[in-house]
């Protein structure tokens, strides 16, 4: 599962949700910033990034567990 936030036009922050195992609770999300080559990094981003980390991996897990009872 993927999940992108945007400013504006501009992907700057790329949330993967992936198994590492057989079950939700051994999953991770990978957070990646990203910066169009020659942009200034946006600060923006990374507070975007880190604020709704910790809410879609929980928001996911609770959907995969509930998939697969």
């Amino acid at each position: 599962m993927k999940f992108r936030a945007m400013i504006g036009e501009q992907e700057v922050v790329r949330f993967k949700w992936a198994l590492a195992g057989l079950s939700a609770s051994s999953a991770e999300l990978e957070v990646e910033f990203l910066f169009p080559a020659g942009a200034e990094p946006h600060s923006l981003g990374r507070v975007l990034g880190i604020a709704i980390a910790p809410i879609l991996e929980q928001r996911v897990r609770v959907q995969h567990e509930r998939a697969n009872s």
